[in-house]
């Protein structure tokens, strides 16, 4: 369930951001600041509206915004959904859905973090920051370690390499959600399921440090593919 709530100003660490004024020049605030509403002398198809808008969302030359999912509506019209990418690095929680309408993009909603520049080549190897995670997560018996569920997922993604090991995701993560560039900090996302106890853990570790900066209790239940809320609180630029 994804719940977008926008507004277009809004307090992040006590201090008060708003929409830049490049932002504002293709774009007016509608619906009490739920809704950025692209000017109609820029409404552009979706393939040029990053291009063409790189800077008035603050986008840098190392950014790239990936879409993601692509939904469309009865009338035929479509919805994107982006997400922001720094180095080739998924930034979590910046993503953007733009709105279509007859072949051109009217408005769009949700967060991106701009004037990004951090980091982005990881100290910490990834199978260390795999064996943090699982000894941040004690357990008697991990899913991995049982071969009936080994077999499972290797049957139901029709791949012999499936496995519920761990496999680390290198993401530019903040355990605060401050939306605040400089918060941010290359991180391994990773996935801890055991059955004894039966528990889900997403572990994130520092990709510099090795520390663990924040582990997240998740829906425990097997072979069910899990939708994550998210809770946006503005248009963040």
């Amino acid at each position: 369930i994804l719940i977008l709530i926008i507004t277009f100003i809004f307090n992040c660490l006590g201090q008060t951001t708003a929409v830049t004024p490049d932002l504002q020049g293709i774009a007016q605030i509608r619906n009490k600041g739920k809704v950025l509403m692209i000017r109609d002398a820029y409404q552009i198809p979706v393939q040029d509206f990053f291009a063409k808008y790189h800077v008035q969302f603050g986008l840098t030359s190392a950014d790239d915004m990936v879409l993601k999912e692509e939904i469309v509506k009865i009338n035929g019209n479509k919805d994107y959904r982006y997400q922001q990418h720094f180095h080739g690095i998924p930034v979590e929680g910046a993503t953007l859905i733009l709105h279509e309408n007859n072949g051109k993009i009217v408005s769009c909603n949700g967060s991106i973090v701009n004037n990004f520049n951090r980091p982005f080549t990881p100290v910490v190897d990834a199978e260390n920051a795999v064996q943090t995670a699982i000894n941040n997560t004690p357990a008697k018996t991990y899913a991995w370690e049982v071969a009936v569920l080994e077999q499972d997922i290797k049957t139901q993604h029709q791949n012999e390499k499936a496995t519920y090991y761990p496999t680390p995701k290198l993401i530019f993560f903040d355990p605060d959600y401050s939306y605040n560039a400089q918060n941010y900090r290359l991180t391994y996302a990773i996935d801890i399921l055991s059955v004894e106890p039966f528990n889900r853990q997403i572990v994130y570790v520092d990709a510099t440090t090795g520390a663990v900066t924040k582990s997240v209790k998740k829906n425990q239940r097997i072979n069910v593919e899990v939708q994550a809320e998210t809770r946006y609180d503005g248009i963040r630029t």
